[in-house]
């Protein structure tokens, strides 16, 4: 796997960061006008019941693009807005780029840069195998969105492995961090009634809508727990299980497989899945981290994670798939055959 770490932050970056908050002009932004004057609108790749994403090229430019539409009518038309009022003020490698917004009387168009190298789980299940030194340049690529976001006093509260696609199908693509649509600033206030993402992926504290930049790294740790293991740490028969689960139970790392796992691993890992956001690392921290440095940069020797890890993968991205948001700047997965079949 190609080492994508030429963009990552420097220590000095974070030692210089003041956080300050997003000058976000949106109204400036947004283009009221018809979308096909500049735009023509292509293939679909992605559809739900409220919208449509599809392929699109600029008149001018012969730029490739993605444009989500929404109809004004529905509610998520306001968490696009916010979405979008977020991701034009944003320019990072690992995170979608904006790069223009339409409104007519019936519809908002999102357009952004256009990335068709599937989703992070479908292509490690597709390429049969990932191994520790694969899953830290993962992780890298997810810290340096992450603390760009953070350093913006923004929060992302969504992040899973569904939000991670890449730009291309190159092996050595870039990650992109997408779906902003229940992204908040530090200093708004959110209610407890609020809900949002993935259970799997929730932090305990945000369970009771306590929101802050540690909720992001408890899911950050969930998602290196699926790539070590296949499995998320904290699971149940139904939600209020798996929220007491979140809320209560160990990190338990001692089964059979986690004696493959390098100890450097698990010490993030018990980091990151701290129940006291207090304890838990920072973005810097987890950048710092000694399984970050020395597996980016190759420097111990690797091992590739267990195929029955990737069994269990698997299983957990079908479900995944039935769970799926109604629209996504990425291409559709409809099938895991061609995966199970390389798993067998």
């Amino acid at each position: 796997m190609g080492n994508c770490t030429s963009k990552m932050p420097k220590d000095s970056d974070f030692k210089n960061c003041k956080r300050e908050n997003l000058k976000l002009s949106f109204s400036n932004f947004i283009k009221h006008k018809n979308v096909s004057n500049d735009y023509v609108i292509e293939n679909l790749i992605a559809e739900g019941p409220h919208g449509t994403v599809h392929e699109s090229y600029h008149v001018k430019t012969l730029r490739k693009v993605a444009i989500k539409t929404i109809s004004l009518k529905h509610s998520c038309s306001n968490s696009l807005l916010r979405e979008a009022n977020i991701l034009q003020e944003l320019d990072h490698p690992n995170i979608i780029k904006v790069i223009d917004a339409y409104t007519d009387e019936k519809n908002l168009y999102i357009v952004t840069e256009l990335c068709k190298g599937g989703e992070l789980f479908k292509r490690i299940l597709k390429e049969g195998s990932i191994s520790e030194n694969q899953a830290a340049e993962y992780m890298q690529q997810i810290v340096s969105a992450i603390s760009y976001l953070h350093k913006h006093s923004i929060v992302h509260r969504d992040l899973r492995a569904e939000n991670l696609i890449f730009k291309t199908e190159e092996l050595d693509s870039y990650l992109k961090l997408i779906d902003f649509g229940v992204s908040k600033h530090f200093n708004q206030k959110v209610k407890a009634s609020d809900r949002f993402g993935s259970i799997y992926y929730i932090a305990p504290e945000a369970v009771h809508g306590s929101i802050n930049e540690k909720c992001d790294v408890w899911s950050m740790g969930i998602i290196l727990h699926l790539l070590l293991s296949g499995t998320v740490p904290f699971n149940g028969i139904n939600e209020e299980e798996i929220n007491i689960n979140i809320k209560n139970s160990k990190l338990n790392l001692q089964s059979k497989h986690w004696n493959k796992i390098s100890s450097e691993a698990k010490d993030l890992l018990v980091k990151m899945l701290k129940k006291n956001p207090s304890e838990r690392l920072t973005v810097e921290e987890i950048f710092r981290h000694p399984w970050i440095q020395q597996r980016t940069l190759e420097l111990v020797e690797d091992n590739l994670i267990s195929k029955s890890s990737l069994k269990k993968l698997a299983k957990f991205y079908e479900l995944s798939l039935s769970n799926r948001p109604s629209l996504n700047y990425a291409q559709k997965d409809e099938k895991l055959s061609d995966q199970k079949e390389k798993l067998s």
